[in-house]
């Protein structure tokens, strides 16, 4: 949250809702995957020190990255064994 006036929040589906309550009571932004199913469910959310990119991880290994000035989905990495 930056401020507090910010909230960010994962559904089961694998998107992370983004909510400006300075704005309003619904979400301002929905932040998608191109993964489809199970894999694509993200449990854990972190932003940058500028609160300007968020990445959200899944317990499959991959982790997605967001621009939040854009709202797109700017990366995905996938965790693998050595």
């Amino acid at each position: 949250m930056t401020g507090f006036n910010r909230l960010f929040a994962a559904d089961v589906y694998g998107a992370i809702n983004v909510w400006d309550r300075r704005m309003s009571d619904l979400p301002c932004l929905e932040l998608t995957t191109d993964s489809i199913g199970a894999v694509n469910r993200i449990n854990c959310i972190k932003l940058n020190a500028e609160n300007q990119i968020i990445f959200g991880a899944s317990k499959y290994g991959i982790v997605y990255m967001w621009d939040l000035r854009g709202g797109r989905s700017t990366a995905a990495f996938q965790s693998h064994k050595g």
